[in-house]
């Protein structure tokens, strides 16, 4: 079932990405996907209308791993993940019978997930094979649930904090974080202090695009930044000049559960997570993501707050089927304000999340937006404001990290975003 859905996987990549220019593929590929959903639909278990079987669980996690992902929860997780996609192919080329059936499916299938896994551990203490929230509460079996949109909005808290403990200690059995540092397990590399992905290559995969959902950038560059084991830093600090089959190894061996040292074992995520991280632009690829967008009709620029603290600079561009757009901000050293630059495209519209750093607001074309206790203020009378033809679209946000953000819609052109700090306010 895992390795399978790359069928269904990459044919919605194709709609994602290229939008209308992908239908005669999709419409050509129709036939071949139903029959593998129908295939699939005759191993389902007819109790929990789940896919319970096919699956060989999250592959090739570190050694020792204390809390391993069953193979159930894997196979159940992407047969919901194929149906969803297959929703909105549906959608995409016009099938709107199909497309019903697979998004009322989805829905059908995120509830019995939740009630199939959930171990109603939430706020309790653990065990050496079980601990809160979903299935063996592993990160990756936590990350599925998570990922899917299946855990309710009273269980999230406990999901996503007994993720985050089980990254700074992979013995912890709440979502309280400890103190004690793992002991090393058999003849595997001692575990290092500090945050670590206890997975294998599907938590990897879209463990990053959730700690992002969540607010939680700051968690993901601490563990990239890692460099004992395990982690990818690990690798690089044992003669990796490419990501390996296994967590462990050296420059001229691996470990004994892989083969390769060329793989792009564990690297599924971290591409898209540097590209959010850093506002390159990107598209929104969660289950049921709003298609009309597809083929970068809009695209995101979110730089993390996180990363502009951390750096000083950054750049980045991404060719398009609508051209090309561009990116580049830096952080002013003297006041600490930011100064975003970029490029949108004909036909696009760029939806961007300008973090405030704790100054007011923005400058955009001399036009002053400030964020005053949540709401948007223009702080000036000027022409720009008037004639920039974006102020209508122009919020205050708060991340799930706590962070403001000044929300802004920009059509095609080029734009400059600067901040704005109280003793530069014109009008209010």
């Amino acid at each position: 079932t895992d390795w399978q859905a790359a069928f269904v996987i990459v044919a919605r990549n194709a709609m994602r990405h290229y939008g209308q220019r992908a239908n005669p593929l999709l419409r050509e590929l129709w036939g071949p996907l139903q029959s593998f959903m129908t295939y699939l639909e005759r191993l389902v278990d007819s109790k929990t209308g789940l896919l319970l079987v096919g699956a060989r669980g999250d592959w090739i996690p570190p050694a020792g791993q204390l809390y391993k992902t069953p193979t159930e929860s894997t196979a159940a997780f992407f047969h919901s993940l194929c149906v969803s996609y297959m929703a909105e192919i549906a959608q995409a080329i016009g099938r709107k019978n199909e497309a019903r059936y697979y998004a009322e499916r989805f829905e059908a299938n995120r509830r019995a997930y939740h009630s199939k896994f959930f171990n109603n551990k939430v706020g309790s203490e653990g065990n050496a094979t079980e601990r809160c929230c979903y299935d063996s509460g592993s990160q990756t079996s936590n990350m599925y649930a998570l990922y899917l949109g299946v855990v309710p909005s009273g269980a999230v808290n406990a999901t996503i904090g007994m993720l985050i403990a089980s990254m700074y200690n992979r013995t912890a059995t709440t979502w309280s974080p400890r103190s004690r540092v793992p002991r090393p397990s058999g003849g595997s590399p001692g575990w290092g202090s500090g945050p670590h992905l206890d997975v294998g290559i599907f938590g990897t995969t879209w463990m990053f695009d959730v700690l992002h959902r969540y607010g939680h950038d700051a968690v993901v560059l601490d563990i990239l930044n890692q460099t004992s084991y395990p982690s990818l830093g690990y690798m690089i600090a044992n003669g990796a000049t490419t990501l390996w089959e296994s967590w462990e190894g050296d420059e001229h061996h691996i470990g004994s559960t892989g083969t390769s040292r060329n793989h792009i074992m564990y690297g599924g995520g971290v591409n898209r997570f540097i590209a959010t991280f850093l506002g390159s632009p990107t598209i929104d690829t969660a289950p049921f993501s709003d298609i009309s967008n597809a083929g970068w009709l809009r695209f995101m620029v979110h730089p993390s707050p996180h990363a502009i603290r951390a750096l000083s600079y950054a750049s980045a561009h991404r060719h398009m089927p609508l051209g090309l757009a561009t990116v580049s901000w830096r952080r002013l050293a003297v006041s600490g304000e930011l100064e975003l630059n970029m490029t949108v495209p004909f036909h696009a519209v760029a939806n961007v999340h300008f973090p405030l750093l704790g100054q007011v607001g923005a400058t955009l074309g001399g036009c002053q937006m400030l964020c005053q206790h949540g709401a948007m203020v223009v702080a000036s009378s000027t022409s720009a404001c008037s004639s920039s033809g974006v102020l209508h679209s122009a919020t205050c946000s708060t991340r799930p990290d706590g962070e403001e953000v000044l929300v802004i819609e920009l059509p095609p052109g080029r734009f400059t975003l600067q901040s704005v700090n109280r003793g530069e306010i014109l009008t209010v």
